[in-house]
């Protein structure tokens, strides 16, 4: 990459890919266990986060847990996702 435009357009190519492989599946987001209070379910049984353009940062779970959201990338460093996810390899 020769340009800082170029990076920039790099680096949301590869959002948009993070998030393509999504399977909304809610674990990400405590789904299983103490939720953050901003996940939701649709009409089709899927999660989806109610403040997702602002999610990063400090969040609360359903319990009232403090918490820090941050990029999948960041998480799956630390966490590898279960066999059945869309972020699993």
């Amino acid at each position: 990459m020769n340009t800082k435009e170029e990076y920039i357009e790099h680096e949301a190519r590869r959002r948009a890919e993070y998030e393509a492989q999504c399977m909304r599946c809610g674990t990400c987001c405590g789904a299983d266990t103490d939720p953050c209070a901003n996940l939701k379910v649709d009409g089709a049984g899927k999660y989806y986060c109610d403040s997702y353009d602002d999610r990063f940062g400090e969040r609360f779970t359903v319990s009232g847990l403090k918490f820090t959201c941050v990029p999948i990338r960041d998480v799956l460093v630390y966490a590898p996702p279960s066999a059945d996810c869309g972020y699993a390899d």
